[in-house]
């Protein structure tokens, strides 16, 4: 049987990603000071953005996937994007694999995240009765 999250086994996952990127970002822009070229504060800026947006779909994850798991969808692909581009980065800077094991090991997750999205997305749905009061009919 393969592994399957559950709806408070993924926002605690949200919750701990971003709450680690969000410290761990903030920190890197405030001890680096006026150190840090434009990529760098630019790439720390994308990652605080990202986790923000994991804690807030860790608050509101029940409810998301229920009214609107394109936008958990989103934030998990943005999330691959970001490691995709990051690990390009390492890889072109450095030309040592040893630097693309946090990237890899990271979209690795964000797919393992993403699949369990639609899964649980599928079956809250199924299970909640239909709400017609939002739509305006």
């Amino acid at each position: 049987m393969a592994m399957q999250e559950t709806v408070g086994s993924m926002r605690a996952y949200l919750t701990l990603v971003g709450g680690v990127g969000l410290i761990l970002n903030l920190a890197a822009l405030g001890s680096a000071g006026s150190e840090l070229d434009a990529i760098t504060i630019s790439a720390c800026g994308v990652s605080i953005v990202l986790a923000v947006g994991y804690l807030i779909c860790a608050l509101r994850l029940r409810t998301m996937l229920i009214r609107s798991p394109g936008t958990i969808k989103a934030l998990l692909i943005s999330s691959l994007a970001v490691q995709g581009i990051i690990g390009t980065m390492v890889l072109l800077a450095d030309q040592n694999t040893k630097g693309l094991v946090t990237p890899v090991l990271s979209i690795l997750i964000c797919m393992y995240l993403l699949a369990n999205v639609n899964r649980l997305s599928r079956e809250l749905q199924a299970a909640e009765p239909l709400d017609l009061s939002d739509t305006g009919n």
